[in-house]
């Protein structure tokens, strides 16, 4: 593929001009440092040309415990009963929870940058609205149903 097609170098375009720290590891992986309210992130992008699939993690700052991975696993079922798109999952290659989502870019493989932001900005509301519940299973020893009860409820305002 021609590299005016990859949709790698549209991502790279918006992290630039976010001004976001990043490293483009190769021609088909893009890394980026991103902050959030709870935690700090690294957010992968990742072009599967067989398939024309652009994947997104956004990996949490919180490594899991073995012993937890049961426990978050468990966590991250409930949590995706409550998105809409993308899913949670422990990121295996460093056992840490991420959020992905995979978008299929058939044609020309084009990325607008408002779908970016749009997936950006929904990947980490989603991310954060969910910390809380996944930080008391894995540092909190909290039971998953209690963890993601918790988190599924609504607050106003700041403390």
């Amino acid at each position: 593929m021609s590299a005016e097609n990859n949709p790698i170098d549209a991502v790279e375009e918006l992290i630039q001009s976010q001004e976001w720290p990043y490293q483009r590891v190769n021609p088909d992986l893009l890394e980026c440092d991103l902050a959030g309210r709870w935690c700090d992130y690294r957010l992968l992008f990742v072009w599967h040309e067989a398939e024309r699939i652009l994947q997104m993690f956004l990996l949490y700052d919180i490594p899991s415990k073995p012993s937890k991975k049961k426990d978050l696993a468990t966590l991250l079922g409930l949590l995706n009963n409550q998105v809409h798109m993308g899913n949670f999952e422990l990121y295996a290659a460093e056992n840490r929870p991420a959020f992905r989502h995979g978008l299929l870019l058939p044609g020309t493989r084009t990325l607008s940058e408002s779908l970016m932001v749009e997936i950006i900005e929904y990947a980490l509301d989603m991310s954060e609205k969910y910390y809380p519940a996944i930080n008391f299973v894995i540092l909190g020893d909290r039971k998953p149903e209690e963890a993601a009860t918790m988190s599924m409820i609504d607050t106003v305002g700041e403390a």
